[in-house]
């Protein structure tokens, strides 16, 4: 039997559903994407080398206006009444080290650090760097070695002594040539470069601080904190020891230093880890590891820190999870608290003299179990360090778009699909026809 003309549906009709369709997505599209489209600067740069190039300040001032006049002026930083967060990026003495420094008003003449370098070249703490007002947080972090340890049981963790130590490069002793890249009239991202390049092993520190909260574009797509800065582990051709085992792995020594004393207070540090539910660069990892600093009960307005790490580094500059490995350490958990741990003798040691109030190490493993990955000619790993609460990831928006396309189109197609079937039989029933379904 021939359908009547009327129970058809016109070309308007069938049009219509997916101008809808289009319409909603793209407004969903929007929605979504709009924060992005109104991210500016939160803080200004103003970076210098002092002493010879062995030392980098990093001066990190909040913008109460960024759109003010002000703000476009570097001049005028010191005096827009903004927080300030001071780094100091060295490699002098020591393995390249980082050492921030908060103080909640920097229109305050006393935040401005006063630099001796002839004292700062004897390591002399009295003189060698100082505040007319104190920072009211403090805290620092050193990468003070590379270890070489076999991974026979295919672990992929550094356990003395259970663990077979092959070779430990102290970073420490090492001459390290440096480099800071300064921002230009604009609140550009600074990054400050040290490398110790040999005919073998080559290794880069970079240190990066950013004016505004961003999502590194490359895996592991680190959200990066304005209050904070950011350091990157580079190794490539790494001397592997030959008469030690070809299974071998690295692990990376950590020095984290809470220089909120005077007096000394130990076990202030814990390690946590927070859930992650961005997988959209890193789809196995799903948590962070975070290590929260407490406020300063001793200085006034002190506020908290925080060093974190997404717990997975790369063996290829190709970054991607076939070449990606855990970057952990035993259960979790700092080394054992050692009272004659100190920091090497560096810009942190001196900056945090005599207000040391916790100090942890911890060794950082760099591999998965069972992975079959020996002797990786490529290593990157990177963490960040900051004041206040350490950035936290939210679902992505690719997969929010995802998630989107998933349930709400299908959605839309089965409520649309109801609404034109609905009319259908009406015009059907009215037409006098009885539909043949």
């Amino acid at each position: 039997m021939r359908l009547p003309a009327t129970s058809r549906s016109s070309p308007a009709a069938a049009s219509a559903p997916p101008s809808t369709m289009m319409l909603m997505m793209m407004m969903m599209l929007v929605l979504m994407l709009s924060p992005l489209l109104l991210v500016s600067a939160d803080r200004r740069i103003v970076a210098s080398m002092e002493c010879s190039s062995s030392l980098a300040v990093v001066r990190s001032i909040g913008l109460p206006n960024p759109d003010s006049a002000d703000a476009a002026n570097a001049d005028a930083a010191n005096t827009m009444g903004g927080d300030l967060i001071t780094s100091f990026w060295s490699s002098l003495g020591s393995a390249p080290s980082l050492a921030v420094a908060y103080h909640p008003n920097a229109s305050d003449p006393g935040t401005v650090p006063t630099i001796d370098c002839d004292a700062l070249a004897r390591f002399d703490a009295a003189k060698a760097i100082t505040f007319g007002t104190q920072p009211s947080f403090m805290s620092a972090v050193v990468i003070d070695k590379l270890i070489e340890f076999d991974d026979k049981g295919q672990t992929g963790l550094y356990d003395p002594p259970s663990t077979r130590t092959c070779s430990v490069l102290d970073l420490t002793s090492l001459t390290w040539e440096s480099q800071l890249t300064v921002p230009k009239n604009k609140p550009f991202t600074t990054t400050a470069v040290a490398s110790y390049l040999s005919k073998y092993t080559n290794i880069t520190v970079q240190f990066t601080v950013t004016p505004s909260t961003f999502r590194n574009g490359n895996p592991p797509g680190d959200l990066i904190s304005e209050n904070a800065v950011k350091i990157d582990l580079f190794v490539s051709n790494f001397t592997y020891t030959k008469s030690c085992s070809n299974t071998t792995k690295l692990a990376a020594g950590l020095v984290f230093a809470d220089g909120n004393g005077p007096v000394a207070t130990p076990n202030q540090l814990v390690m946590s880890a927070p859930s992650s539910i961005d997988d959209e660069y890193t789809p196995t990892i799903f948590h962070m590891v975070q290590i929260d600093v407490p406020p300063a009960k001793v200085y006034p307005q002190s506020t908290h820190g925080f060093l974190s790490w997404k717990p997975i580094a790369f063996t290829d500059t190709g970054r991607s999870i076939a070449n990606g490995g855990f970057a952990r350490t035993i259960n979790d958990e700092f080394n054992p608290f050692n009272p004659n741990d100190t920091l090497p003798q560096s810009v942190p040691s001196l900056l945090l003299d005599g207000r040391l109030r916790d100090l942890r190490t911890a060794n950082i493993s760099f591999g998965t179990p069972e992975d079959g990955i020996y002797q990786p000619p490529v290593l990157l790993w990177g963490l960040s360090i900051g004041i206040g609460a350490a950035p936290t990831d939210d679902i992505s928006v690719a997969v929010l778009l995802a998630i989107s396309f998933g349930f709400g189109v299908p959605g839309v197609l089965l409520i649309v699909g109801s609404i034109i079937t609905f009319f259908r039989r009406a015009r059907a029933r009215r037409s006098g026809y009885t539909a043949i379904n």
